[in-house]
């Protein structure tokens, strides 16, 4: 049992807390606040500019209870509106994804509006004295783009534009050298420093090693023999820059070659060791599970577990097993789960330690739409027990559905 007191939150004191109390997780008042003071105002990722090739194509994302559009025009503009007719507020877009080929239209009383935003026509408001249609177009919501390149000048120039203007761009030969210059020099890291202290998401480029980014997926069939392997392999294969590689290949597959960089965070292994021995540290509470699309950062358990406690000995696995359970469960407010005791649900994980393995990246296609994201499974689990009824055995789903999602407010009171 955790002594009461160290989870007492005392924000004049916080060596004498576990973490947040668990209210902030589940309190009203307080997520109103996050939402109107932090969620609201910050920037939200909406998709990848790919997604909008061609005038009319859209994305539609749900900010809370704010129902946002993101189109491209027909001038080749960007745009964003509340998805929200002028008329009597009713929502225009239900799909995520799409293109529209002339107009937006309304399906209650049929307003329709242009694919810039601006108000089209709207059935009877001829006969309204004074109506200005100009000042019934979708309310617009900031929108800007960004990526990993935008500080690089060559990189910036020759990312931005349609597929047609990219692909050409990437593979003139003109460029290469200042595309070369920029990801070899000091310029890089010099502006890579700055980036690390503005922007956590562009400073990522001074982390881009061309031995840790592999070639994921490729578009033909002639090149299949390339997947799995690294660019700086391919570089020193075809005895080019790892530049010159990394482009030829995606200029030749029409831009549609997939990449992935693992390993680019958290890999000074002696800081990230004392790091986790730390008795306030909790593994896995936060996104671990996230951005399928591109990363698989749900292999943590079994990484952990592996690397860590059996390789390293950071801990002793008894230890280790209270950190990913108890601890865990102890820190948001969920009190029933992480022992095994008589009377409590039987949330068990049965594996054979010196097995673990994680296994390779892949990309998958079950995502509805049958869009795709990237997994990594493990080896070395026989059983996952899930309230007494086994969900998986050796890696196999057995279709067993026995759970429900755990909210830390059920615990209250």
């Amino acid at each position: 049992m955790i002594p009461q007191k160290t989870l007492d939150w005392n924000p004049g004191d916080p060596e004498q807390a576990m973490s947040l109390p668990a209210r902030y997780f589940y309190d009203e008042g307080i997520f109103r606040q996050e939402r109107e003071k932090i969620f609201y105002p910050a920037w939200h990722a909406i998709a990848h500019e790919s997604e909008f090739e061609e005038a009319g194509s859209y994305v539609v994302t749900d900010i809370f209870d704010q129902s946002v559009i993101v189109m491209r025009g027909p001038d080749g503009a960007l745009r964003a509106f509340h998805n929200a007719c002028q008329h009597r507020g009713n929502r225009l877009l239900h799909d995520r994804r799409g293109k529209t080929h002339a107009v937006i239209r309304c399906g209650y009383h049929s307003w329709c509006y242009n694919q810039d935003g601006t108000l089209r026509t709207a059935p009877r408001t001829e006969r309204l004295k004074g109506f200005d249609k100009s000042k019934f177009g979708l309310k617009p919501v900031k929108l800007e783009t960004m990526g990993l390149f935008d500080q690089l000048p060559a990189w910036n120039e020759a990312t931005i534009g349609t597929l047609e203007e990219r692909r050409a761009k990437l593979g003139d030969p003109a460029r290469r050298s200042a595309l070369r210059r920029d990801m070899d020099g000091s310029q890089r890291r010099t502006i890579a420093a700055d980036m690390r202290r503005s922007d956590g998401e562009q400073g990522q480029v001074s982390m881009f090693k061309w031995d840790s980014t592999f070639i994921d997926d490729v578009h033909l069939d002639k090149n299949q023999h390339l997947r799995g392997k690294t660019v700086a392999q391919i570089a020193k294969e075809q005895g080019k820059h790892p530049v010159d590689a990394l482009l030829d290949l995606a200029v030749e597959e029409d831009l549609k070659t997939e990449f992935s960089m693992q390993d680019f965070i958290n890999n000074n292994e002696e800081a990230v060791g004392q790091i986790l021995k730390h008795p306030l540290t909790l593994i896995g509470a936060s996104d671990g599970g996230a951005h399928t699309k591109f990363l698989t950062l749900g292999r943590y358990p079994t990484h952990f577990l592996a690397h860590w406690v059996r390789d390293k000995q950071i801990m002793t696995l008894e230890e280790a097993h209270w950190r990913l359970s108890a601890m865990l469960g102890w820190a948001i407010g969920i009190r029933d789960r992480g022992w095994l005791r008589e009377g409590m649900p039987a949330d068990i994980v049965v594996y054979e330690l010196e097995k673990l393995a994680v296994r390779p990246m892949e990309t998958i296609k079950d995502l509805p739409d049958g869009d795709w994201r990237r997994v990594q499974k493990a080896d070395g689990y026989n059983y996952l027990i899930v309230n007494g009824q086994v969900t998986f055995e050796d890696g196999k789903c057995t279709g067993v559905l026995p759970g429900k999602m755990l909210r830390s407010y059920d615990m209250a009171g």
